[in-house]
């Protein structure tokens, strides 16, 4: 799609707001170009191998505050009288400007898989592109218990290994296979794919820690189960606490804070869909903006 040159998230002369000028942007780039542009100025002096290093490590050289400015630009733009109507308007946005409706593509059949084909459709096309490069996906549906990911870690289980998936039984491991257990909820779907697009975008991933660390600095890891007991957390789910709108956004695994994106995505891109998944939308608007329009800034401009 051609650019407009009235795309939310950069000014009239083609600069993010907030961004040091001096780093020569392009008039009129995005901000995945501009980053882009960055780089590969930086890495052509470099021998092959470490430009191509260096393009790898360095590709997500802006920072969380670029990103929430951009999506604080186009935020700022819709109705915020109407709850219902700016979730509408920015999903319609979203696909003028970047594009969705690409359905990932699933392996398996059901009801588990249109759920996740459903909700791979949220997200930018590009996003689910790439994901589909990585490995064949396979999906489940259980009504009756937690939903889940998990993508083979190759170097833990070699390709042609058998074993033994809660839900799947024994498989045959193949490159980067993913598995997902999704509940009937195409909210829950949409938070299970994004864990699957952290293993596909690791970069994407590294923005999100990057945030939550700034966020909860020094704040001790807890146990889920202790401040919410109620709820069914097992013994070994910590959190680290700071200004989420629920607990459960600061868990991490083994130091990797993998539920910031992932409750994003979900939170923003489920909307309306429901009266509960509603309400979690306008609490994060109004109670995180910092979040929110971080997930906005993501969606309208990070490139794989």
């Amino acid at each position: 799609m051609a650019r407009r040159p009235d795309r939310p998230g950069v000014n009239a002369k083609g600069n993010l707001p907030g961004i040091d000028k001096g780093w020569n942007y392009a008039p009129g780039a995005s901000l995945a170009q501009q980053q882009q542009q960055i780089v590969a100025n930086k890495a052509a002096n470099l021998p092959t191998q470490l430009a191509q290093d260096f393009k790898k490590d360095m590709s997500f050289i802006l920072p969380p505050e670029a990103y929430i400015k951009a999506g604080k630009e186009i935020t700022s733009t819709l109705p915020a009288n109407d709850m219902a109507q700016l979730y509408n308007d920015l999903m319609a946005l979203l696909n003028a400007q970047v594009g969705t409706g690409r359905a990932a593509t699933i392996a398996s059949s059901g009801k588990g898989a249109d759920l996740v084909r459903q909700a791979s459709r949220h997200y930018p096309a590009s996003w689910v592109a790439e994901a589909d490069n990585l490995g064949p996906l396979y999906t489940k549906l259980n009504t009756n218990g937690r939903g889940w990911h998990h993508t083979i870690d190759n170097s833990q289980y070699p390709v042609g290994t058998l074993v033994n998936f809660r839900d799947f039984g024994v498989v045959t491991v193949e490159k980067n296979a993913g598995y997902i257990v999704v509940r009937d909820d195409v909210g829950n779907a949409i938070h299970e794919y994004a864990h699957r697009l952290q293993n596909a975008h690791p970069r994407l991933q590294k923005l999100f820690k990057e945030l939550h660390l700034r966020r909860t600095g020094h704040a001790p890891l807890e146990s889920l189960d202790k401040l919410e007991p109620l709820v069914g957390y097992g013994k070994n789910e910590l959190t680290r606490r700071d200004h989420y709108i629920k607990n459960y956004w600061g868990k991490e695994y083994g130091g990797e804070p993998l539920e910031v994106m992932t409750m994003g995505f979900k939170t923003v891109l489920s909307g309306y869909k429901t009266k509960e998944s509603g309400k979690w939308f306008e609490k994060l608007y109004n109670n995180d903006r910092e979040i929110f329009d971080f997930v906005v800034g993501i969606l309208f401009n990070w490139k794989p």
